[in-house]
């Protein structure tokens, strides 16, 4: 993974909305390109299940 979709990542884990990211990561095309290739290389399919992967499994 590429430290841009880590920080794509990042971003939507603390649940900054679309708009945020780009505003942070300019490019809207790109964080989208960005953020799909992150959540198909962890097999993840919402930004739900991107919060719930940075987060971690509850303790």
């Amino acid at each position: 993974m590429t430290g841009r979709e880590r920080d794509v990542l990042r971003l939507v884990a603390t649940g900054a909305a679309s708009t945020d990211v780009v505003r942070r990561l300019p490019g809207e095309a790109t964080v989208q390109t960005h953020l799909n290739r992150a959540m198909a290389e962890l097999g993840l399919s919402s930004s739900v299940q991107v919060v719930v992967f940075a987060y971690g499994p509850p303790s």
